[in-house]
Parts: C-alpha cells; structure tokens; sequence
C-alpha cells in the first residue's frame, strides 16, 4: 500500500464517522419532532371525537326521554333546557374547532408524524449501514434534503417551547441517551424541572 493510500484511509474513516454523527443527530431531532406531531394529533383527535359525541348524545338522549315517557314526562322541559345548554356551548366550541382550524391541524399532524418518523428510521438504517464514503454521502444527499424540507413545513405550524422539550425527551428516552441540562436519562414522559427535557405540561383535551 503506497503512503498516499495509507493517508487517505484515516481521512476517509473521519469523514464517514463525522457524516455519521450529522445523520445520527438528524435522526433524534426527526423522532422528537415525531413525538411533537404524534402528542397534537392524539389531542386534536380526542377534542374532535368529544365534539362529535355531544353534539349526537344531546338529541339522541332528549328524544330517548320524550319517545319513552312521553311529552307529558315532568322532568322532559329540564332535560330540553339543560340539553340546549349544552348544544350552545357545543355549537360555540364546534365554530372555534372551524376557526382554529382543528381538522386540517389534525391532519397535518398525522401526516407530519408518519414522515418524520419514517425519516428518523431511514436515517438510523443508513447510519448503520457500513459504506463508502462516496455511497453514504450520495445517499444521505436525498435523505438530507427530505428532512430539511419536512422541517421547514414543521417550523410554519408554530412549534412552542414547551413541546419542543416534550419532543426532546421522548426522543431522549427512546433511545436512552443523557439529557445534557440534568445529565439523566429519562425513562417516561413525566415532566421534570430541566430546561432542556423537562418543564413541560401533559395535557389531555
């Protein structure tokens, strides 16, 4: 082996193991956003199922009342009071969900989910794949460029503080890596007081 090879090897070696890194941590940030998506769309899901529930259970239970006891029912004239009550507030927090846009958000979010997570599996799959150098840049090309713009769509549906430290701990708990503010890794989604992988609410609906 000439003493120019015998150079290039070494080269080469740090080139793969520093592209190497770059994919590993595009792979983390890709499954912490995954997280990010995946947490909003179960939230949107649930508040969508529970809008549809009230507005078929008002009707359905007032009507059960009057078919079985009939108009004259003495407690039927409360039970369409406290039903309208409802449907009001119903009908208020179903024109918020079209304002808010909750069904195209819980769309995007699913789809954003499946993509990223998809993108962070590719990602992990190549990085342990053992390549060339001129192979492994080719490939990571196209990946890389997939990733980019998954993200730019991410960053324009208003990413808060608060899930990105969500996000980062999941993704830190999945595969058992050390928080670099607290130094732990975590092992659920319980909040905690790091400003890195904690300081976050768990909120359902």
């Amino acid at each position: 082996m000439s003493e120019s090879r015998a150079d290039e090897e070494p080269r080469e070696d740090h080139l793969i193991n520093a592209i190497k890194a770059e994919i590993w941590d595009r792979a983390f940030y890709a499954s912490a956003t995954a997280a990010i998506f995946g947490y909003r769309a179960e939230n949107l899901k649930r508040r969508l199922q529970l809008l549809t529930f009230v507005a078929l259970a008002v009707p359905i239970v007032v009507g059960g009342l009057a078919l079985a006891y009939g108009a004259g029912f003495r407690f039927l004239h409360l039970a369409v009071a406290i039903g309208a009550l409802i449907g009001l507030v119903q009908l208020v927090i179903s024109l918020w969900s079209v304002v808010a846009t909750w069904v195209e958000e819980y769309g995007y979010s699913a789809a954003s989910l499946i993509d990223n997570s998809q993108i962070a599996q590719e990602l992990e799959e190549l990085a342990n794949e053992p390549l060339e150098l001129h192979e492994l840049r080719h490939r990571y090309v196209a990946l890389k460029a997939r990733d980019t713009a998954r993200r730019a769509q991410d960053y324009t549906h208003g990413v808060t503080d608060q899930e990105k430290r969500r996000g980062h701990r999941s993704a830190l708990r999945d595969r058992g890596r050390k928080c670099v503010g607290c130094g732990e890794i975590p092992t659920s989604m319980k909040p905690s007081a790091c400003g890195v992988c904690g300081d976050f609410k768990n909120r359902r609906i």
